[in-house]
């Protein structure tokens, strides 16, 4: 196993390989998926006390429901951040519905009202701050409609060109029209999902994105 000596690192779900955070590769050597890791330990000084007190704070970092939590997410300036801003979505309850699941206080979070209608934002955020921090002047997916719209968007506010390959046929419209209206050069590939993203990993790889 590569041994890699910082607090956050990539890793792979199959063979537990490690990679610097800082490297850009789209899977293992093994073919397996990576996933972000930490070291043990790493969040004893985060609390609710913290991100509770930048809840009423509606600028900057603080308006993202997702980088009011930035200590746990990314060690990052705030300038480097890509953000419209998304999440800090708002909770419902409604009486049917919790007759029906037998819940008197169930809640439920509207993940529509992030910046294109999906919860894709609240990672496309990072993605997008991750791209920019590595030097990166285009981006590419493969979609068939929530992941297009929400990486044209944030390629958009980054200032990076976007790429996005999708199933001929197969992509919501209003998705399509959102990743089409933010200025993604959009593919259609004759073939499913799993031909798109193949395509994705090829291109990234010959062309640099």
């Amino acid at each position: 196993m590569t041994v890699v000596r910082e607090n956050a690192w990539l890793e792979c779900i199959r063979c537990h390989t490690r990679f610097p955070l800082a490297e850009i590769r789209y899977q293992c050597d093994c073919g397996g998926l990576l996933g972000c890791e930490r070291s043990a330990g790493w969040g004893t000084s985060l609390g609710p006390k913290l991100f509770d007190a930048r809840l009423s704070i509606r600028s900057g970092l603080d308006a993202s429901g997702v980088w009011r939590f930035r200590e746990g997410v990314l060690d990052v300036r705030p300038d480097e951040v890509v953000s419209h801003p998304e999440g800090g979505t708002r909770l419902y309850q409604r009486g049917v519905l919790c007759d029906w699941a037998g819940i008197d206080a169930l809640q439920f979070k509207h993940e529509g009202e992030n910046p294109t209608g999906s919860f894709k934002d609240r990672g496309m955020t990072v993605a997008m701050t991750m791209a920019k921090r590595l030097g990166s002047k285009a981006v590419a997916c493969a979609s068939t409609g929530n992941t297009s719209a929400s990486l044209a968007a944030y390629a958009g506010q980054a200032g990076l060109k976007a790429v996005v390959f999708v199933p001929a046929g197969k992509v919501a419209v209003g998705k399509l029209a959102q990743t089409l209206a933010y200025g993604a050069l959009t593919l259609q590939v004759r073939g499913d999902f799993d031909a798109a993203m193949d395509l994705v990993q090829k291109a990234s790889a010959a062309l640099g994105i």
